[in-house]
């Protein structure tokens, strides 16, 4: 196994390097080695090229500095990045020369620490030797020579090669005569061939091709043996050893050219892929960063099977739109505003939360995409940006599973003692923009145009557990819905009235129905109790109030009379007075389903908000009038 971090370690006590050493030899892709006497720290590093230096600073080790400037002054060394153990109860003399030099460990570091260090900074130093490499070699590569490095013992074969190749202008030659100095002008030289020798004085040509092949930086450079040796044997090993090619010192020189020409080129076609590998490996990750960031982003809003198709086309994100007829749905809950100033922030966090789960869950079933959550409302689209063919469908049939899961909201409510709420929902079908809104730092998935203000005012005219939509969605899906009423409203912005049909539910594939609400009698009160009405526009609320009786009641529906007009389907705050004039709540909201015509008229209400003290007192209320009537 190539041990690709080598640790020389330079200290005194030979106990502490056999410390070091023991922690060392534990790893497979560690090289260790030691030394004892820092005059042969160099020759140690000059043999060894280490990739860390490890060595200490203690009171009593005066030639510390001395050290660090030898290692620092030798060209093998000077960029090796260096770990010194610190004595922390030792004063540093000079702090600066060592945050300067590498990294500090005091004498409470752990095995893990110091393998952690050396390996980090092995990677960033071999890492920084290949960019430099990389450049020499990139810069060869706009050039175009080969770069050729003989290793020979021989001063007389060295320059009779150099005679042989000078003459090619497209040849960069050195060579080195001492195999010892050769790895250290390999790694300054970076070479695209190597010719190399076998039999030499000290490191013989099976020494370096070994030190050759184990080094990050060289190991791919070619390396072709040039020897008077031709055996089979000395041939089979050289392969073997990691060599590219073989050949005798005696061949002319057009094949010795052709020769380096063919593995410089090979070579650094080989860089230029990698590179271009490099490049597609880190562009990818790149890619897959965007794409986390997009099934992150937009797998919030929409169905694993929407993002996917983002996915698979991204230009689909880009800013802009484009006009579409989808299906729009706004849900809403009744009476919440109210609620939530009765509520303490938590608890109305946690209500909205668990709601916007369990509806997410059915939109998402239905492949709807959500635009946005405007506090307790929900904005969601079908047939965006995706188009399928059932999209109106689906939307209906979606708003009847919301209102039907309703039930398993309230029953969470019920449990975490939390009130129940209630839903409208609003569905409208028309011609809107659609795509990215926004800018380039922030944008959104969002719709526009004047039929999402549309289907918010169809939603504003429903009560809890209702399901209001446009002729155009309820055209589009054709007999298959229970229609249980209609009624014709000018919502603001519009100058003629439309149609909107309240859902009971939808059949075919889809077989979902709401509860049949019966046209219920109410039980009318012996003694009709006092009220206030004000009219509400919007959010705002009208000054005038108009003083009313309440003269029926059954669950969430009453009647009130007063000489007074208020339009159907308007919505009203109440305050409610008991038989004693007493103020029983201020804060009692309904909406108004039917309006009676002339003095006294008679209006039929739904409660969209009844505090606690008014649900009692109803009750009672209700209770006793039920008994006096005999119910």
């Amino acid at each position: 196994m190539i041990r690709s971090v080598k640790v020389l370690m330079v200290d005194e006590s030979r106990f502490n390097c056999l410390r070091v050493a023991r922690i060392m030899s534990a790893e497979e892709d560690i090289a260790f080695r030691y030394v004892t006497e820092p005059e042969r720290a160099l020759i140690m590093a000059d043999e060894f090229l280490p990739t860390v230096i490890i060595c200490t600073h203690a009171a009593d080790n005066e030639g510390f500095s001395s050290i660090l400037e030898m290692f620092r002054e030798n060209s093998s060394t000077a960029d090796v990045p260096l770990i010194m153990l610190v004595d922390d109860e030792v004063s540093l003399a000079d702090p600066d020369k060592v945050e300067e030099t590498g990294e500090c460990l005091c004498t409470g570091w752990t095995e893990q620490d110091i393998i952690e260090k050396t390996r980090r900074l092995s990677t960033q130093f071999l890492n920084t030797r290949q960019e430099q490499i990389q450049k020499q070699v990139d810069s060869d590569l706009e050039t175009g020579p080969a770069r050729v490095l003989l290793v020979d013992d021989s001063n007389v074969v060295c320059k009779l090669i150099e005679q042989k190749i000078m003459h090619d202008e497209h040849i960069t030659f050195k060579y080195c005569t001492d195999s010892s100095l050769a790895f250290e002008m390999a790694k300054q030289f970076c070479p695209t061939v190597i010719l190399l020798d076998l039999e030499m004085p000290g490191k013989n040509g099976f020494d370096l091709l070994r030190e050759f092949r184990d080094d990050l930086v060289l190991t791919n450079v070619p390396v072709i043996v040039l020897s008077g040796i031709s055996d089979s044997e000395t041939k089979d090993r050289v392969f073997r050893s990691g060599a590219n090619d073989y050949a005798e010192k005696q061949m002319d020189t057009a094949e010795l050219t052709s020769r380096i020409h063919y593995h410089s080129k090979a070579y650094m076609n080989a860089l230029k892929l990698n590179e271009s590998i490099h490049e597609i490996m880190e562009a990818k990750k790149r890619l897959e960063v965007q794409r986390d960031f997009i099934r992150k982003t937009f797998g919030r809003y929409l169905s694993d099977e929407i993002v996917a198709n983002i996915l698979e086309t991204p230009e689909g994100l880009e800013l802009g739109g484009e006009k579409r007829v989808i299906s729009i749905m706004m849900a809403d809950l009744r009476g919440f505003t109210s609620l939530s100033e009765r509520l303490p922030p938590e608890t109305v966090l946690s209500i909205i939360n668990n709601y916007l789960r369990v509806m997410t869950d059915v939109l998402f079933r239905y492949n709807a995409t959500i635009d946005e959550f405007i506090g307790d409302a929900i904005l969601a689209v079908f047939g965006a940006p995706v188009v399928r063919p059932d999209d109106i469908q689906r939307a209906v049939a979606c708003a009847v599973e919301m209102q039907l899961s309703m039930e398993k909201v309230n029953s969470w409510n019920r449990e975490q003692g939390y009130p129940d709420i209630a839903m409208g929902i609003g569905l409208n079908t028309g011609e809107v923009i659609v795509g990215n809104i926004g800018s380039e730092r922030r944008a959104k998935y969002g719709i526009v145009g004047q039929h999402v203000n549309l289907t918010g005012r169809i939603e504003s005219y429903t009560v809890k557990g209702q399901i209001l939509a446009s002729r155009s969605t309820v055209e589009a899906c054709g007999d298959n819905l229970r229609i249980d009423g209609q009624m014709d409203v000018v919502p603001k912005g519009m100058n003629e009235p439309i149609t909107i049909y309240d859902i009971g539910g939808i059949g075919g594939r889809y077989n979902l129905y709401l509860p049949e609400t019966k046209d219920l009698k109410l039980i009318p009160l012996s003694e009709p109790i006092k009220a206030r009405i004000a009219v509400l526009e919007g959010k705002h609320e009208s000054d005038e109030r108009y003083e009313a009786e309440v003269t029926g009641l059954l669950n969430e529906a009453a009647e009130i009379k007063g000489g007074f007009k208020v339009k159907k389907l308007s919505d009203i705050r109440i305050s409610l007075f008991d038989s004693s004039g007493g103020c029983v709540t201020n804060d009692l909201y309904a909406k108004v389903t039917e309006a009676g015509r002339g003095r006294s008229a008679k209006y039929r209400i739904r409660f969209t908000s009844i505090p606690p003290e008014a649900e009692d007192y109803l009750v009672r209320l209700q209770a006793l009038a039920a008994s006096k009537e005999g119910r």
